[in-house]
């Protein structure tokens, strides 16, 4: 007895893994089924899958814009206020994070950092914890 084809129409697969990111297993919940039949589904649309690595990225990343003014004051700021990582070895963004008490610093790091990537910023009671994804 064979199975019966779960219908998943391209453009909405396309959407939803493309445009919105989501992952293989958040689609697959979405249809009510497995995340191979989503990915045998993507290869038959000729969609490309993404990487391991890129699996993780959850914010878009845009690339440097080459200014160097901005990669001076990039740099000066990293050394006075910043620490910058990889998550993993094989990672393909870097993490550049700061702790501050101060509202403007945030501000600063918003803008300067926001058109290559991800920000977010956690408030506490002792200030605030920015973490900016950004890539290679």
């Amino acid at each position: 007895m064979g199975r019966t084809k779960i219908a998943l129409p391209k453009e909405r697969l396309r959407k939803l893994y493309i445009k919105e990111h989501l992952s293989l297993q958040k689609i697959a919940a979405r249809f009510g089924c497995d995340r191979m039949t989503i990915a045998n589904r993507l290869r038959e649309y000729d969609i490309t899958i993404r990487d391991r690595a890129h699996m993780r990225v959850i914010y878009e990343k845009r690339p440097f814009s080459g200014s160097l003014e901005e990669k001076a004051y990039m740099i000066g700021f990293r050394l006075g206020d910043l620490n910058v990582y990889k998550p993993y070895k094989n990672s393909q963004i870097y993490v550049v994070r700061c702790h501050t008490t101060l509202q403007d610093q945030v501000e600063v790091i918003q803008s300067l950092f926001s058109p290559y990537g991800g920000v977010k910023i956690c408030q506490s009671d002792n200030g605030f914890t920015i973490n900016c994804f950004v890539d290679n």
